[in-house]
């Protein structure tokens, strides 16, 4: 019992001065959107060129993933012409 209460002591003490040694960052969540508090002031520099490289990121799958929807759709097209040909046939 007295290990448990001493392990929780011990862990609460480090997440709380972690975060000022340095060695830690605290997420805050704004509405659906996590912010980075980093105790050395470039948090907020550092979340935005992140969240700008998730979206770019994000936005570059969605352009491959329209394309390759598209190539499929030409295919499925495709093949449903040559098959209504054939049945006329």
């Amino acid at each position: 019992m007295t290990r448990f209460i001493l392990l929780a002591i011990i862990s609460v003490s480090v997440l709380l001065i972690a975060p000022y040694v340095g060695y830690a960052r605290i997420i805050k969540v704004k509405g659906n959107k996590p912010h980075f508090i980093d105790f050395k002031g470039e948090s907020e520099e550092k979340w935005e060129n992140f969240e700008q490289g998730e979206l770019r990121e994000r936005r570059k799958e969605g352009r491959e993933y329209r394309k390759e929807r598209r190539e499929n759709r030409k295919e499925r097209r495709d093949e449903f012409r040559e098959n209504r040909e054939e049945s006329f046939e």
